[in-house]
């Protein structure tokens, strides 16, 4: 019976840690963080990231946007962080006149640590969100009405 008791308040003292980390998350985003609508925006928050407050408080943001797995979390951060006019411009490796978006590794690191701290995505390896990642810029023509509208002109 002690052993439940113990167990009764460390729930109590993770959901307080979580409940103050997500109202962070808010406060921040309130405050703080819209997505990048530019290359300069998208390299300056890249540069940001490398000071570990910085880091810190935008990865509780992030958690605040939630998923029901590793490809959901992703894909909502991603379009948190990157506007999708921006996103179109982008491809993993900077091939067919796109710019690369493999060399913002600050951005990377903190999808993945944002990520990993969902409970249903807390087992996501770095292959997986690189892989998300890549689609979700190779779809992005098809985003905001993009697939539609190329489907009446092929048509």
């Amino acid at each position: 019976m002690e052993r439940i008791e113990e167990i009764a308040e460390d729930i109590k003292y993770l959901l307080l840690c979580q409940q103050q980390n997500a109202q962070e998350g808010k406060e921040f985003a309130k405050s703080n963080f819209h997505p990048c609508g530019t290359k300069e925006e998208l390299q300056t928050l890249n540069e940001s990231l490398g000071d570990p407050n910085t880091f810190q408080s935008t990865c509780l943001f992030l958690q605040t946007v939630g998923g029901k797995d590793v490809v959901d979390t992703t894909r909502r951060m991603l379009s948190r962080i990157i506007k999708n006019d921006l996103a179109m411009t982008y491809n993993w490796t900077g091939r067919n006149s796109k710019e690369n978006f493999s060399i913002f590794e600050n951005i990377m690191k903190l999808i993945l640590v944002a990520v990993r701290k969902n409970p249903l995505s807390r087992n996501a390896t770095e292959l997986e969100v690189h892989q998300v990642t890549k689609k979700y810029l190779r779809n992005a023509c098809d985003r905001d009405g993009g697939l539609a509208k190329r489907q009446t002109r092929e048509n």
